[in-house]
């Protein structure tokens, strides 16, 4: 099942709409709600890695397991760097629109990636088609992003949350990695977790090395499978 949150991918970008990491944690329980679905693996790559995190504290009824790629626990929907390029949005329709989202698209993907033989046109394409469905919208929506404040902090609850928690990173210098002490705070507060490295991969380990990523999802469900022995011996 995959979960595209509120202005993600191809899912709608309604004004006044909350766009902190908490609400989209709760719109992706009413997904699994809606679906029946209970004790999930989740997966959440970057920024969804923390509205995972939130998913499991918040409601471990859904949550048997976590594998974060490349996400740590961040206390805001965007960083700095997002916050600046959102400054020149009303510019991107002057300076090309869509050719132009794709173009900085493209050069976001490589900087962020260990090897960008995966980014091609089609590729490129893909991830920007819900922007150039509805550039105004996204425009109207990261600027939202840019100013989402979230109703608590994710790190006094981290404890809370129970389920095994598998983070994957990728060696490779680049752009939006998971910093040292992000490593550390989910050590010290999180009581079944684990951390794992793909040489030479980036950020976007999925397209780079999908064959590490469904690795470390079977390493998880092993885990799961042990600690729910763990509970049912007497």
């Amino acid at each position: 099942i995959v979960v595209e949150p509120l202005a993600i991918g191809r899912s709608s970008r309604p004004d006044g709409a909350d766009y902190s990491s908490s609400a989209q944690a709760v719109r992706i329980a009413a997904v699994l709600d809606s679906l029946n679905v209970q004790h999930a693996l989740v997966i959440g790559h970057s920024i969804a890695g923390s509205q995972v995190f939130r998913l499991a504290a918040r409601r471990p009824d859904l949550v048997a397991g976590v594998l974060s790629l490349e996400g740590g626990p961040a206390e805001t929907m965007v960083t700095s760097g997002f916050r600046r390029a959102v400054q020149f949005a009303p510019l991107v329709r002057l300076l090309g629109g869509v050719e132009l989202i794709r173009y900085q698209t493209r050069e976001q993907l490589i900087d962020a990636s260990g090897d960008a033989g995966w980014i091609t046109d089609d590729v490129v394409r893909g991830y920007t088609a819900g922007a150039a469905r509805d550039l105004g919208g996204t425009l109207k929506a990261y600027r939202a992003m840019s100013r989402a404040r979230e109703p608590e902090p994710l790190g006094p609850h981290l404890h809370k949350i129970r389920s095994p928690v598998h983070l994957l990173v990728g060696t490779a210098p680049h752009h939006a990695d998971v910093a040292p002490e992000e490593i550390e705070k989910l050590h010290r507060s999180l009581p079944a977790f684990s951390v794992d490295s793909v040489p030479g991969a980036g950020h976007y380990l999925h397209e780079e090395r999908p064959a590490a990523v469904l690795d470390a999802l079977q390493y998880l469900r092993r885990r799961v499978a042990e600690a729910s022995a763990a509970v049912a011996r007497p």
